[in-house]
């Protein structure tokens, strides 16, 4: 049998991204008195057949007069964590406690490998070059537009990826991409327009997330035509988003 454990505290950081380390911290009531303190858990798993839905002795340790104990975790694969604490006293049949505390667990998950909607000439995840790097993400190969817009997969509030012209495009291309977030009306709100993109050159992105349910990659080419002779021509330009990957946690 147990008693309550109103005194025992228990905390623990909210939300925690893939692979960072934290502590489940317990104050222990009366620690010259207590024995040991065993830390349980539940978990929610990417998959049902991951998830551990009894309560599981997960550590324990000696409590040895200490006030405050740190049991130390690292965030797995997992979608969240729950966890309670059970402390041990001298003299006392029956160990006391804690209330629960839930800890969501954050990971970074590339563009999704199917969009809600495409038009123009883009692909994903087809490889491409930019500047002499091989890559993978989207690019627009062809035309003078696309956009790509994909479903969050979950609760997303960070995004970042490398941008820039594919090595497939012209001497003197230059281009853009805009980044929109798209709330369940569809109306897309453009977040962020890159600089003009060239060959050779990379720009860095990071942006903040406001849980959009939907995210538009626009690219444009932007390049001046050219004219030779009798014929004007627009040289290629291939905007392109390498490693593309957002922060995300599914409830």
């Amino acid at each position: 049998m147990t008693r309550s454990g109103k005194h025992i505290g228990v905390s623990v950081p909210l939300d925690v991204t893939e692979g960072t380390r934290y502590s489940v911290n317990v104050h222990v009531p009366s620690p010259k008195k207590a024995v040991a303190a065993t830390l349980e858990y539940q978990k929610a798993g990417g998959y049902s057949f991951e998830s551990v839905n009894q309560w599981t002795v997960l550590k324990s340790m000696k409590v040895k007069g200490h006030g405050t104990l740190r049991f130390p975790m690292q965030a797995d694969t997992s979608r969240e964590y729950t966890f309670r604490v059970r402390v041990s006293y001298r003299g006392r049949k029956h160990s006391a406690l804690s209330g629960a505390r839930r800890v969501n667990y954050w990971h970074w998950v590339g563009l999704p490998s199917s969009s809600y909607y495409s038009v123009g000439s883009g692909s994903q995840y087809v490889g491409f070059s930019l500047a002499g790097r091989s890559s993978g993400g989207w690019f627009q190969y062809a035309g003078d537009s696309a956009e790509y817009r994909v479903t969050m997969p979950g609760r997303c509030r960070s995004f970042h990826a490398l941008l820039g012209l594919a090595d497939g495009s012209a001497d003197g291309a230059t281009g853009t991409i805009t980044f929109s977030a798209i709330d369940s009306s569809g109306i897309p709100k453009a977040i962020w327009k890159s600089p003009t993109l060239v060959p050779g050159k990379t720009v860095p992105v990071s942006l903040s997330l406001a849980s959009p349910y939907r995210f538009s990659i626009l690219g444009e080419n932007t390049s001046a035509p050219v004219t030779s002779g009798a014929k004007t021509t627009t040289p290629l330009a291939q905007p392109a988003v390498s490693d593309p990957e957002f922060l995300c946690h599914v409830d």
